[in-house]
């Protein structure tokens, strides 16, 4: 028996409010409020032993600027998802790592 434990990091749209210098909401499109910008998963044995990861960043589409509490919280950088793959390439890899 085998396990896959996976993790998605997922970006949103923000402004930064001019007057307050403050992050506030940005145009979030209804159909899609945040966008995946990172696939990560680890393959483990029935005694929970590490035997493979994955980890893949995403290029986004929706919304490309990084949000800054992404950032500080995934230390993930712009440059990182520009040289990201298209999330069906990185789904698609992520189901023949399986």
């Amino acid at each position: 028996m085998k396990y896959i434990i996976f993790d998605l990091e997922f970006n949103s749209p923000f402004k930064i409010n001019r007057k307050t210098n403050q992050l506030a909401k940005g145009n979030t499109i209804p159909e899609c409020p945040q966008e995946i910008i990172e696939i990560g998963g680890v393959k483990t044995n029935a005694r929970f032993e590490i035997e493979d990861t994955f980890k893949t960043y995403v290029r986004p589409k929706l919304y490309k600027k990084l949000h800054p509490k992404v950032k500080k919280k995934t230390h993930i950088t712009i440059e990182d998802l520009e040289g990201g793959i298209p999330i069906e390439e990185a789904v698609r890899l992520f189901i023949e790592w399986d």
